[in-house]
């Protein structure tokens, strides 16, 4: 190989180009000569053994040409290596240095033009500045989590980079960055003094350090990039080798970068509100421990309700307890607790959404824990100093779950309800029939108060009913709501149990009478065409008109045994009439010759279809069976039957001679008004001529 010449040839003109006066030139010369020839060795030569172009061996291959020794050389060459990239003269793929090729080149010159264009661009380099201090101080103070007081409640951090200050009344702890590029320390610090010793805020300041070198840093790596990004994949193997080494110098420029930013990380000042400095050593530290007194800061009222039995306190309330504050160790009045009596005002009369409330206590100024805003707000409606409702229906405190809070409504009660106050409502409750439990008040009294108004109603009617009695205090009482109501049906809770008492035995009256009533309305429909229905009728108006139907003792009583004594007599004496025309009808059916002639099973047929085997039922012993054989057989009906008892016995006779002379023709006779022997005589002629028709025909007539 060595003894090409084109090789020798190549060799001589790239240590000449490398070779200079200054006092690194004849080593790079060698360091170019060595690359080259290693790039020259055989796939099967000593490359194969490990022999590559890295830093470490290049210094073990040149040490043994210098006799000075091999620490300064091995110091010099990593420096040299970079010196040679930079200058286009090598590349560094895969951490080996290879001589510029063709390709490689091309990449080169696109990549330095890149680089210049972004180096010049002002607003690209800012931007990208801004970005990786960011990239940076969010690595940095990621994993940042504190905690506050016993209850252990979570915070956040939340970091701005803004020219202007961060907001301080939401729940995060502001910590706002700016670098010296864009404003002065004496310009962070005077901002943190103006911002005062109350202040949530943390100021970070990071210094300018180092600006030229980041400035290239930030170029070189951002050309690198865009150079890999945009050129197409190569396919030959230097393009691959060329594209390699741009990944390396992207690599190399990045971790530059990274240093560089680093540093300035390393070196950032830490400010508190009211300008004193924190510094504990890293800027991480710093930033937590100014974040441990930001949070007192961002959350002056949080001690009020730090306690970490807030989620038991819910649960009391919410299964009934007399006590809920009890799991705070807190034995006053629920109202009077510090927690509690901040929620109640803010509630106020006008009422506000559990969201509402929960966005307040858990932001800025307070920051409880959700558990002391939700157990409190509980804790107030089980004492009666809060009441809930939702979709506009009263809420009992055992129905409202955690979930429920937000789309809760809460009212702030003017008025207090004393535990005699509650024990008295309950009681009238039972006393009413309507189950109350501690603590449930709020949701019986307008039961209570409904059912009244439903009873006054039944109570009363229209005519004959008396009038329903007033209600108007009861509608009063509706009007009113929470505590107010409750003190109101305790304070007229005698006039309401009286009322109850009253209008209960009314309604077992009506409950009575009223059907009453209309049976008595029935009776005189079957007794029409009697006596007794003009007897009765004034005595009934005036019971109507009057609105005595409740009156004591009852009126319809002697009225009703009145008329169902008249319609008894009515019914016995149609039946006995009914029963002697039956008899008579069938003795003379007895006497008829036809009948006699068929046998005992053809009467009984013929009896049955003319409905002549039978009397109608007649029960009229007790009234419920008068009623009955009315119902069945009005009085009228019975007329009508005894009226068609002839007919009925004239279709037996028929059937009977049909029996006897199938081929016999019933002949009804004509009707006839005869007022002279003259028209006798013309009727009978006719009725003769009629007769002998079928005579002659030798059919048998049944006339």
């Amino acid at each position: 190989m060595l003894a090409s010449g084109v090789l020798q040839r190549e060799l001589a003109q790239l240590i000449e180009e490398q070779r200079d006066d200054t006092p690194d030139g004849e080593l790079r010369a060698r360091l170019c000569a060595t690359i080259f020839l290693i790039g020259k060795l055989p796939d099967d030569g000593p490359a194969a053994t490990g022999v590559r172009a890295t830093t470490d061996m290049l210094a073990d291959l040149l040490v043994s040409d210098l006799p000075s020794g091999s620490a300064t050389l091995r110091q010099r060459i990593p420096q040299l290596l970079q010196d040679l990239v930079d200058r286009s003269v090598l590349i560094l793929a895969d951490g080996e240095y290879r001589l510029q090729t063709r390709e490689s080149k091309e990449w080169d010159s696109d990549y330095r033009g890149r680089y210049a264009r972004i180096l010049s661009d002002d607003s690209r380099i800012v931007g990208d500045r801004s970005d990786a201090l960011r990239a940076a101080i969010d690595e940095a103070l990621k994993g940042i989590s504190p905690v506050q007081g016993q209850s252990k409640t979570p915070r956040k951090v939340e970091l701005s980079f803004a020219s202007s200050a961060p907001p301080t009344d939401t729940p995060n702890i502001p910590v706002w960055v700016r670098d010296e590029w864009l404003v002065t320390e004496r310009t962070v610090r005077e901002d943190a003094q103006a911002a005062g010793q109350e202040s949530p805020t943390v100021f970070v300041f990071l210094p300018r350090r180092d600006a030229e070198a980041l400035k290239t840093a930030l170029a070189r790596f951002a050309a690198a990039t865009e150079t890999l990004e945009t050129r197409a994949m190569p396919s030959t193997e230097e393009g691959k080798d060329a594209r390699s080494g741009m990944v390396s110098r992207r690599d190399t420029e990045q971790e530059a970068l990274r240093s560089l930013i680093a540093d300035i990380v390393a070196s950032a000042r830490v400010f508190k509100g009211g300008g004193g400095e924190v510094s504990e050593g890293s800027l991480r530290d710093s930033v937590a421990k100014a974040v441990e007194g930001a949070m007192v800061r961002l959350f002056p009222k949080f001690a009020m309700a730090d306690h970490s039995n807030w989620g038991q306190v819910f649960t009391r309330a919410s299964q009934g307890s007399a006590d809920p504050l009890g799991a705070l160790s807190y034995n006053g009045d629920v109202d009077k607790h510090p927690a509690c009596q901040d929620i109640r005002a803010f509630v106020g009369a006008n009422g506000r959404r559990g969201s509402e409330i929960q966005k307040r206590f858990l932001g800025a100024g307070y920051g409880w824990p959700k558990d002391a805003v939700d157990g409190a707000l509980l804790a107030l409606v089980a004492g009666g100093f809060l009441r809930a409702s939702r979709g506009g229906q009263p809420q009992k405190v055992t129905e409202i779950g955690r979930a429920q809070i937000g789309q809760t409504d809460f009212f702030s009660e003017g008025v207090t309800v004393t535990t005699t106050q509650r024990v008295g409502i309950r009681g009238l409750c039972q006393q009413v029939g309507l189950p109350c439990k501690a603590g449930e008040e709020a949701l019986a009294a307008p039961e209570l108060l409904k059912r009244l108004v439903a009873l006054a109603a039944e109570a009363g009617g229209l005519p004959p009913l008396p009038a329903p009695p007033h209600n108007d205090h009861l509608m009063h009482l509706l009007s009113l709501g929470g505590n107010e109501q409750l003190v109101q049906v305790y304070n007229q809770r005698d006039q309401l149990l009286a009322d109850y008492r009253q209008w209960s035995e009314a309604h077992s009256r009506r409950e009575q009478r009223f059907p009453a009533w209309r049976h008595i309305q029935d009776l005189l429909r079957h007794a029409d065409g009697l006596s007794v229905v003009a007897e009765l009728q004034p005595q009934l108006a005036a019971i109507e008109a009057q609105r005595a139907l409740l009156s004591d003792p009852d009126p319809l009583a002697p009225l009703t045994a009145r008329l169902l004594d008249e319609l008894r007599a009515a019914l016995q004496r149609s039946a006995q009439r009914y029963g002697d025309a039956h008899r008579q009808a069938l003795a003379e059916l007895e006497q008829a010759t036809d009948w006699a002639r068929i046998n005992a099973e053809q009467r009984r047929q013929i009896l049955a279809a003319q409905n002549l085997d039978q009397s109608p039922a007649a029960r009229f012993g007790s009234d419920a069976e008068l009623v009955a054989t009315l119902e069945a057989t009005p009085l009228l009906a019975w007329e009508t039957r005894i009226a068609a008892l002839p007919e009925r016995v004239a279709r037996a006779r028929e059937a009977a001679a049909r029996l006897l002379e199938p081929r016999a023709v019933p002949l009804t006779l004509p009707k006839r008004t005869l007022k002279s022997h003259e028209e006798l005589e013309q009727y009978l002629d006719e009725v003769r001529a009629l007769i002998q028709a079928h005579l002659d025909e030798g059919n048998p007539v049944i006339v």
